[in-house]
Order: C-alpha cells, then sequence, then structure tokens
C-alpha cells in the first residue's frame, strides 16, 4: 500500500509562473518611468517637435519655454501640484520626490523606533533603516509654459 505524504492540497501553482508574473509586473512598472516609453504613446506629437528638442526630451531633461506636454515626455507626471498665486499672478507648480534609505537606525537602542515614520528592516541587516521622500524638482508653469526650474540634489 502506498502512502500519500502530501496530504494538503498544494496551493499556487508552479513557481516559475508566479515569477515570471512579478517580473512582468516589475518591466510594466519601470518602464512607464522612462522617456522612451511615454514618447512612444505619444509619437503624434513627439513628431512635430524640432530634432534638437526631441534628443533633450529623449534624455529627460527640460527648458524654459517647454510645454506641460514637454514635461510628461521627459519627467512624468507630477508627483504633487500646487497652485502659487503672487502679485504678478497665478503659476501652476509641478513637484517631483526621491525616495532613499536614510542612515541607519540602531534597533537595538531601547528596542523602540520612532511612531509615524516608515522605519523598514531589511533580511539580513543589523538595523533599522527609514525610507525617506524629498521634493527634489520643482518645475512652475505660466501661461502653460516653463518659466522657472528649481531642482536639489542632496536631501539635507
Amino acid at each position: 500500500m502506498q502512502t500519500n505524504l502530501r496530504t494538503t492540497p498544494r496551493r499556487g501553482g508552479p513557481r516559475w509562473l508566479w515569477l515570471a508574473l512579478a517580473l512582468a509586473l516589475a518591466g510594466g512598472a519601470t518602464g512607464c518611468a522612462s522617456p522612451s516609453y511615454r514618447i512612444g504613446k505619444h509619437p503624434e506629437y513627439f513628431n512635430t517637435l524640432a530634432p534638437d528638442k526631441q534628443a533633450r526630451l529623449r534624455a529627460g531633461e527640460l527648458d524654459l519655454g517647454y510645454t506641460k506636454q514637454d514635461v510628461y515626455l521627459a519627467v512624468g507626471w507630477p508627483d504633487a501640484k500646487y497652485t502659487r498665486r503672487t502679485a504678478a499672478g497665478e503659476s501652476e507648480v509641478w513637484a517631483y520626490w526621491a525616495y532613499e534609505a536614510d542612515r541607519p537606525y540602531d534597533s537595538f537602542h531601547d528596542g523602540r523606533y520612532p511612531l509615524g515614520s516608515t522605519w523598514r528592516s531589511y533580511p539580513g541587516g543589523h538595523g533599522w533603516y527609514r525610507r525617506s521622500a524629498y521634493e527634489h524638482l520643482r518645475i512652475i508653469f505660466d501661461n502653460g509654459l516653463i518659466s522657472a526650474i528649481e531642482s536639489k540634489d542632496e536631501p539635507w
């Protein structure tokens, strides 16, 4: 008499299928972040631009006088939009954020970690790391065209 050692049904399906699905989703998520992907979605507009402007947008570069559509092709949609009101009038501000891990935090220090923060422990790590966001790019539009570009290379 043969004994069936497996008493519970296998869940989930073949592991390679889940891996393939995860890789496909990761590829799709990162594809949206590239200028070439966005340009490929809007070739009718991109092909009307001057060759030097096309090269700059492909490289993710911006300049004063560019339109919102140009900004979308180069760097994508903003993480936040603001309205700036001054004596001169109203401007639209597009803000872009960068994310990075902060300095290590000693997880053994009093056994505590800050509340309301995004502290993470990485497998094999010896401490906690906080994932922080900072605004690294602001694009200001007046009458639909870029009037100013503000950038920050370092978060601190």
